[in-house]
């Protein structure tokens, strides 16, 4: 396993590095600058104009302008914001969490719900059981996020006078608050993943339920609970698995929605200032963390299969 580690890690390399071609072409093909951007309507003489936009390194060529971003990313520091000169990785530092634990409560949730409600979609097929949580999944799939977290904020507003609490707290400082406020967006970001995971838990337990072996242990005598969560439930969880860590870069765009929307001050909010201003140090250094998040998670899913079936050997 080792080998195969180290060579997935490898490979990673010239990944990112196509990462930060495509994304340092892109943000450059979007109509104005950042200078454009700061000075608005403001009238300013061309002088001017031209020693602000050297300061800020725009008027160098694309690919002297690229050779230096990859000096930032070899220092560690992502470079600096164009509009704040603070460095990216300070301003991520600060708001990674958010966006971590948003992520994470949404897989849990997702996780929580979907699997034990395709495993019993599953034992009971073709029941109401069934139906109703096929159901489910097909509106949880149809349904946008962003779509259902602007009903969840308007309708308990008009009906009961309640809105979502606002002002986000740290986890370390006020976990009860943080909670509150955490907890809605990171329901509705797993309801993203919910009906696909669904979906496929319910599909890979009717296949490893007619499976020889567990007919094998039904006729040893084995509680009906014992072979479900010893037999079945362990073999089928494999495309699970993958699919959530497929389903990781869907959640990391609706994390950008849903920080926008309950106002939480993570990663996507910032990539999407970013945009707004055109601050191309910004929006290269949280694409390639984002990219890399991505692929380090797909990494982990690989090996996780190995601890899931003994079967699976790397070469």
């Amino acid at each position: 396993m080792r080998n195969y580690v180290l060579r997935r890690l490898l490979l990673m390399i010239p990944t990112l590095f196509g990462v930060t071609i495509l994304v340092f072409a892109m943000v450059r093909f979007l109509p104005g600058d950042t200078l454009t951007q700061m000075l608005g309507e403001y009238r300013v003489s061309i002088k001017t104009s031209q020693d602000l936009r050297h300061k800020m390194g725009l008027d160098r060529p694309a690919y002297q302008q690229y050779f230096s971003f990859l000096g930032d990313v070899a220092d560690g520091s992502l470079g600096k914001s164009l509009r704040s000169d603070r460095s990216v990785l300070f301003d991520l530092r600060q708001r990674l969490p958010a966006t971590f634990e948003l992520g994470i409560l949404a897989i849990l949730f997702s996780l929580a719900i979907a699997i034990p409600i395709g495993v019993l979609s599953a034992l009971w097929q073709d029941t109401w059981v069934d139906y109703g949580a096929r159901s489910f999944a097909i509106l949880a799939l149809s349904a946008p996020s962003f779509w259902i977290a602007i009903l969840v904020i308007t309708f308990p507003a008009i009906w009961w006078h309640w809105s979502p609490p606002v002002g986000y707290r740290h986890i370390w400082q006020d976990p009860a608050k943080n909670l509150q406020i955490m907890l809605l967006p990171a329901v509705i970001l797993g309801l993203v993943t919910n009906g696909t995971v669904m979906r496929l838990t319910r599909a890979q337990m009717l296949e490893v339920l007619r499976q020889d072996y567990v007919r094998t242990a039904r006729a040893k005598g084995l509680r009906g609970s014992t072979v479900i969560v010893r037999h079945a439930m362990k073999n089928a969880l494999n495309p699970v698995i993958t699919i959530v860590g497929l389903q990781i870069p869907i959640l990391i765009g609706g994390s950008v929605v849903m920080e926008s929307i309950f106002s939480i001050p993570g990663m996507g909010t910032y990539l999407i200032q970013a945009i707004q201003g055109r601050d191309y140090p910004i929006v290269q250094g949280v694409n390639l963390l984002v990219a890399t998040v991505v692929i380090v998670a797909n990494l982990a899913v690989d090996v996780s299969y190995g601890f899931l079936d003994p079967r699976v050997k790397y070469a």
